[in-house]
């Protein structure tokens, strides 16, 4: 269990609340132009669906920074913050790879690197030197991000219903 259990709440908080702020520049941005091969890709995607998805994802860390709060952290609940904070920082090279293409700006970027890619970075480190998870766990963090990201996020428009009829 990690030293300081009142900081580690507060990071629950933290990581809720950049995710959210992340969150709401996607979705106001989300008729900006994405890079051509996701324009394509998203085109069944209706923006409304899109922000219907990232309030779904977005109260997942809000309940899990509440349930924390009501109790000490458990190992879930740690790897859980963790594997958010893993899956932000894929989420922000993403988004560099994303503006890149786009040759200027896609939605989220912004708050994707001033703000989930250092928080991630420095939850993920204070993990592995106060030891939260075993060390199993932690490596287990980058193929679990990648399913989150990858497959997981593809699907979350059919889940939510996003996916306009053609």
């Amino acid at each position: 269990m990690p030293n300081g259990e009142f900081r580690v709440h507060r990071l629950f908080w933290i990581a809720a609340f950049a995710f959210a702020l992340h969150n709401a520049e996607e979705a106001f941005g989300i008729t900006s132009l994405y890079p051509e091969p996701l324009r394509t890709a998203l085109e069944p995607v209706s923006a409304s669906g899109v922000q219907r998805a990232l309030v779904v994802v977005t109260v997942l860390p809000v309940a899990l920074a509440l349930s924390v709060s009501r109790g000490v952290p458990g190992h879930w609940s740690l790897w859980l913050l963790l594997l958010l904070q893993a899956t932000l920082a894929i989420n922000a090279v993403a988004h560099v790879v994303f503006a890149f293409l786009a040759e200027g700006h896609a939605p989220g970027v912004v708050t994707a690197v001033l703000l989930n890619l250092p928080l991630a970075f420095y939850i993920l480190r204070r993990a592995w030197k106060e030891g939260w998870v075993s060390a199993s766990a932690l490596w287990a963090l980058l193929p679990a991000a990648l399913f989150v990201h990858g497959p997981l996020l593809a699907g979350l428009p059919f889940i939510t219903g996003a996916v306009q009829p053609r």
